[in-house]
């Protein structure tokens, strides 16, 4: 055989041969920056999550506040105040006949029952003075203050405990109304009362002179 053509046999063997390492080589490049792009590829997902985590909190934590601010909690609804069981007691401070009454009027008008009436110690009163027990309803204090402040000149309000009653009002002036005046000898009995009649005093009979005899 001619040596030429074991030569040229042989040549396209050796030339693959050569190429086998240079296409080993290109797989390893290929597959590094396969790899490389994956780690890059976490690395920036990792960063961007850490960085959108502490903005999505600040959102998820005013939704919140907001949520909680446009759900208000219910209210519980007060028990109505049963007025029957308000005991009041009205004093005519000022001397007037009939003042402790008038005011018991207006206040039956509001729904109270069962006041009772009588004087005051001092009958000379210009103010009216209320006096509420502390257990008593805001309710019903501001209903009588307001009621008070429509009738009388000036008004005092106190908060103290009370033996026989829930509220205590001493009577004063009513608006545009003027003291009593002093009568000397007057009686301090029951101001509300109007005063019984004094009977009058009978005249004494006169005798007929005798005529004089002759």
């Amino acid at each position: 055989m001619d040596p030429t053509d074991q030569t040229a046999q042989s040549t396209p063997e050796t030339v693959a041969e050569r190429g086998q390492p240079s296409t080993e080589k290109k797989s390893k490049k290929i597959i590094w920056v396969i790899i490389a792009i994956v780690i890059i590829a976490g690395i920036v997902g990792g960063v961007v999550y850490l960085l959108q985590t502490p903005e999505e909190a600040v959102i998820e934590g005013s939704q919140d506040v907001s949520n909680e601010q446009a759900t208000p909690e219910p209210t519980a609804t007060p028990e109505p105040v049963d007025k029957s069981e308000v005991s009041i007691i009205v004093l005519n401070g000022t001397g007037i006949t009939g003042e402790a009454g008038f005011l018991q009027e207006k206040l039956e008008d509001l729904g109270y029952v069962g006041i009772e009436v009588s004087n005051a110690d001092d009958t000379d009163n210009e103010v009216t003075i209320v006096i509420f027990s502390p257990s008593l309803q805001d309710e019903i204090k501001d209903e009588i203050l307001g009621e008070l402040e429509d009738i009388y000149e000036s008004v005092e309000s106190q908060t103290s405990e009370l033996d026989d009653s829930d509220i205590e009002i001493t009577t004063g002036l009513r608006i545009g109304q003027t003291p009593k005046p002093d009568v000397e000898g007057a009686s301090d009995s029951d101001s509300d009362e109007s005063p019984s009649p004094s009977p009058s005093p009978t005249a004494e009979p006169t005798s007929t002179p005798e005529p004089d005899e002759e």
